[in-house]
């Protein structure tokens, strides 16, 4: 009887242990520590064919063809983008991100430089599936989880469309919150469907520094300046002498006092910084075992007045909005994204042909807008994929090509755009960290004309000659990209 006691007693003091050690292994830190990471795009490019006036919107070989740089058929060998990141976990609670790059910067010299393009740490489960962010981060508008850019894939070919354009930055000093609204319970071995959010408020200067915060800064740009003169006149004239009753030179002495008031363009500070602050908001379901993903966009700033002249002031502010989908399989994944971007008072028109008298001179919203179809195809598994892209690009919706135009928003409004790249990607490992991709690079420009007269007085829309006409650029490139982690 003894025994058997004993016994029991033994094993429930076993049992109580592993479960005391089962509890404590469920409610321990997680483990402190970082890891090193990063990765690399190089190429071999050849130049087929340039605009030789050199436009493009911000695309990668802009100039490269003008007929000024006098250069035919350019080739290089260059590393286009090289990161170094590193991660490091606090706690169970906290951990930090910092990542170098470069990305085709140069300093005085030629050399090439790094900078310091995120620094930020995280707040994990703040609340119950959403973690705090704050500092230099990634933005929700393209390079965040669930966003165009990881849906897509083929970062190395070239930055996804809203990135290309300069619609928004791929990172800023902010403060983010974001994760999940709600999950459903998923099968087992297979994700449920997600409702996910991100919500960011920046001070839209990406990795520059603050201006009038930055001890560089040797102004501030944007206020009012009232400046008074005062300037005195000396002249003579002719008069009748009151004593003598002759002729006689008088001298009379006149003063003048002007006042002169300036008001620069935008606000005090500077167009990105003070009370102005980028709002960015993120919205997007994953469903269908992690494979589609649907999203929306927006973001909003408010720059406050600015001005045309004497006039008064008008309100400045930019809004974005956009939407887009991806279905992402074994075999092959496509997708595609659409947005908008508005600027209150950003254009000025008139029409030349107007018989009004004065001629109206409107002040009104600039818009651009753009779409991306992007697809990718398995031809051996995890050895040889192809891809495709095709974009549109329109840097000015309301232009038309026989009015008078000025466009403060996006000055070359003249010409619409369409990106295209084509390629095939090979991984000559399992472990899939290095990939070489023979890719053709093209972006073709669409004049649109501009306002001029014609053989009648009357102006019509010019459709361009010579180096004006729509030409493109097309580049053959052999893309070597390479991680570490």
């Amino acid at each position: 009887m003894k025994t058997n006691k004993s016994t029991k007693l033994a094993l429930g003091l076993a049992v109580a242990a592993l479960a005391a050690n089962g509890l404590h292994a469920q409610t321990a830190p997680a483990t402190t520590g970082g890891k090193l990471w990063g990765y690399a795009y190089a190429d071999y490019s050849y130049m087929l064919n340039a605009d030789s006036a050199g436009r493009g919107n911000n695309i990668l070989y802009k100039g490269l063809g003008a007929a000024s740089t006098k250069q035919t058929n350019p080739n290089a060998f260059d590393i286009r983008r090289a990161y170094l990141g590193y991660d490091y976990t606090i706690n169970d609670k906290f951990s930090a991100t910092v990542l170098l790059a470069y990305e085709g910067d140069q300093d005085v010299n030629g050399n090439k430089t790094v900078f310091l393009k995120n620094a930020y740490f995280t707040w994990k489960n703040i609340f119950k599936g959403s973690n705090l962010m704050l500092g230099q981060q990634p933005t929700c508008s393209f390079a965040t989880p669930y966003q165009t850019e990881a849906l897509y894939g083929y970062r190395s070919m070239d930055k996804t469309i809203m990135d290309m354009r300069k619609i928004d930055g791929s990172t800023d000093m902010a403060i983010g919150l974001g994760g999940s609204i709600w999950k459903a319970k998923a099968d087992s071995g297979k994700m449920g469907t997600m409702i996910g959010y991100m919500v960011q408020v920046g001070n839209n200067s990406g990795n520059s520094p603050i201006p009038g915060f930055d001890p560089t800064t040797g102004s501030l740009s944007g206020a009012s300046i009232t400046s008074t003169s005062t300037s005195t006149t000396t002249g003579t004239v002719v008069a009748i002498s009151p004593s003598t009753g002759k002729d006689t030179t008088l001298t009379v002495t006149s003063k003048t006092t002007t006042t002169t008031t300036t008001a620069a363009s935008l606000n005090p500070f500077n167009g990105t910084t003070d009370k102005a602050k980028k709002i960015r908001a993120n919205l997007y379901v994953n469903a269908l075992n992690g494979a589609l993903t649907v999203g929306a966009y927006t973001d909003y700033i408010n720059y406050g007045n600015f001005y045309y002249g004497t006039a008064k002031g008008y309100n400045s502010n930019v809004m974005t909005v956009k939407g887009y989908v991806n279905y992402s399989s074994k075999w092959f994944g496509i997708g595609f994204e659409y947005f908008m971007q508005s600027k209150a008072n950003a254009e000025y028109s008139y029409d030349p042909n107007s018989k009004a008298t004065p001629i109206v001179h409107d002040t009104g919203s600039a818009t651009q807008s753009g779409w991306s179809v992007f697809a990718r195809g398995t031809i051996m598994p995890d050895k040889l994929n192809v891809f495709a892209r095709v974009d549109g690009f329109n840097p000015d919706n309301n232009y038309s090509n026989t009015k008078m135009f000025t466009n403060t928003f996006v000055p070359a409004n003249t010409y619409t755009e369409m990106f295209m790249s084509f390629g095939f990607d090979w991984t000559p490992t399992k472990d899939k960290k290095v990939h070489i991709e023979p890719n053709l690079w093209y972006d073709a420009i669409s004049y649109q004309g501009v306002a001029a007269k014609n053989s009648s007085g009357v102006y019509v829309g010019d459709a361009g000659s010579g180096s004006l006409k729509s030409a493109n650029y097309m580049i053959a490139r052999l893309t070597v990209h390479y991680i570490f982690k």
